[in-house]
Parts: C-alpha cells; structure tokens; sequence
C-alpha cells in the first residue's frame, strides 16, 4: 500500500545509523568531529545502497543523511511520487552527491535493474 510506514523501516534506519552498526559499509560512512570539535566527512567514495520496496523511504533518507548514494525503489508508482516528495522535502540537508533517488522497480524486471546499476 502507497504510503505506508512498514514496521521495518524505522528498525533498519535505526540499525543503520546506530553507531555500534557492524556493517561496516555504514559504519565507514559517519560523519564524525575530530578533537577539536570540526566536522570530518569521510573521505571515500559513499556507499552505494538499494532499498526495495521503500515504502514513505525513511530507511533510504536515513542512509542518504550518512552520505551514502541512495536509490530508493518501489513498484507502485504511487509510492515512487511519495519517495520524491519526502526526499525533496529534506533536499537541502543531503550532502552534495547524495540526495536519494527515487525509482520505479517492480519485482523481476531484469531491464529496470539493468537501468539502476547503469
């Protein structure tokens, strides 16, 4: 259902975040403060996530506000238009180069998935 809140996006946005997140593609992504207390933002190329079936896309804005480059994907296209909505809403807070993306993807489409990793 378009619009909905699935009861795993504010676990996997909580788990991606956290800072004792063992996966270690999050964890290289935090921005952090050095001893003098000045921002440091990581200095790799971002971690590049999917999220399927995004939902409202909280999971995805989470991992985008790390930095990663983020496609979030759904198959109705009612919740791609939400996915942009909810993104442009926070667009002046991604860093540059990681404002999420939202896509159309419906489940064995092997020509959309192509288009994605191109």
């Amino acid at each position: 259902m378009a619009g909905t809140l699935w009861e795993a996006g504010p676990v996997l946005a909580d788990y991606v975040t956290n800072p004792a997140c063992p996966l270690h593609s999050f964890r290289r992504m935090r921005v952090h403060a050095d001893s003098d207390g000045n921002v440091v933002l990581p200095a790799h190329p971002p971690t590049t996530v999917v999220e399927l079936g995004s939902g409202v896309g909280l999971a995805s804005m989470a991992a985008a506000f790390l930095g990663c480059r983020v496609f979030g994907t759904d198959g109705a296209l009612s919740s791609v238009e939400l996915l942009k909505e909810n993104f442009g809403r926070y667009d002046g807070e991604f860093n540059e180069g990681a404002k999420p993306k939202g896509l159309l993807l419906e489940w064995g489409d092997s020509e959309a998935v192509r288009e994605l990793i191109e």
